[in-house]
């Protein structure tokens, strides 16, 4: 794994963490061994909705008038505590349709800043916390990134004390308490799955920040590695990328879903905003089983700090001082 990449940066491939998108992999990789984590990959961004919510999404089916699909979805009758998903997905389309109605249904007008992205185009992953019990900080240090960043800091008597070094950002990240399940990076400008902001983001930057948080959760609780799954979010411009980490013996694995767009005009809805939607729900999901995971370990009674848990290898920390696309 180490083989192909400068020990001095900072990249997934030194800290176990296989993502078969990199198409490196298979050029540095035998087939069987290809093959084989292949098969490990985890397909829960990919679930089947549940009827019930299929049946509500089916109703932008040949709809190109933002009024009638405002028309159709506000009289969709739910209960807000009793039924989430439903009022989630609810108001997740008629969000979104607004957004044209107060122009006439013209093409949508991009914003001017990354927060306004966030909030008024994308703010339905921000309000999906409602299906998990999650809450939400914007822009804030990751605890678990500068834990480990810092693991190695101690107070010398002989050499100086080096300065604490400072975690990764997330635009956006997912609490479960003081857990993190899940994060977010967004970029207003869309340069292609290939801009270097979003090869940066999705190959290095969010992969190790997603890898800190499962081993921050696993050895708070105790809980084996491969009874975690967390979540990560890449957008750019109106285009969504999510990436789900398992993890299969000592390596941590990368599966990304499709880089899915959100419609530019009200024709487009009907086609683009159902996948969308569907996995950011999936997301959700998963996020939720991360939590019953905690949950379940948490309501069990230790009195024995020392656990057998196999080891599992920390992300590795680059000896290079200067900026990775890690730190932004």
């Amino acid at each position: 794994m180490h083989q192909y990449h400068s020990p001095t940066n900072s990249n997934p491939s030194h800290s176990y963490i296989v993502d078969l998108s990199d198409g490196t992999w298979k050029d540095h990789m035998g087939q069987e061994d290809f093959e084989e984590i292949s098969s490990c990959y985890d397909n829960a961004l990919n679930e089947p909705l549940p009827d019930y919510l299929k049946e509500i999404l089916c109703k932008l089916d040949k709809k190109y008038c933002s009024s009638d699909i405002y028309d159709d979805f506000s009289t969709i009758a739910a209960h807000l505590v009793k039924d989430p998903e439903v009022i989630w997905l609810k108001q997740a389309v008629i969000d979104y349709v607004l957004l044209f109605m107060d122009q006439n249904d013209a093409t949508l007008k991009m914003p001017l800043t990354e927060q306004d992205l966030l909030e008024d185009i994308f703010g339905f992953i921000k309000k999906s916390k409602r299906l998990t019990g999650t809450t939400c900080v914007t822009g804030n240090e990751s605890l678990a990134s500068s834990e480990h960043r810092n693991s190695m800091r101690a107070i010398g008597s002989i050499y100086q004390e080096e300065r604490k070094t400072s975690g990764a950002h997330a635009d956006l990240c997912f609490y479960y308490g003081s857990n993190e399940l899940a994060c977010l990076e967004l970029g207003l400008a869309d340069s292609g799955s290939h801009g270097t902001k979003e090869l940066n983001e999705v190959g290095i930057k969010v992969p190790i920040m997603m890898k800190n948080f499962a081993l921050q959760i696993s050895r708070q609780y105790g809980i084996n590695m491969s009874g975690i799954k967390i979540v990560g979010f890449m957008i750019s411009g109106l285009n969504l990328t999510a990436l789900l980490m398992t993890f299969e013996g000592s390596t941590s694995l990368i599966t990304r879903s499709k880089r899915l767009r959100l419609p530019e005009t009200v024709a487009d809805i009907p086609r683009l905003l159902p996948l969308v939607l569907k996995l950011i729900f999936n997301a959700a999901q998963t996020v939720k089983g991360t939590m019953n995971t905690i949950k379940e370990a948490s309501t069990s009674v230790c009195l024995d700090n020392d656990n057998d848990l196999p080891f599992f290898p920390p992300c590795y920390v680059s000896s290079n001082k200067r900026k990775t696309p890690e730190d932004y």
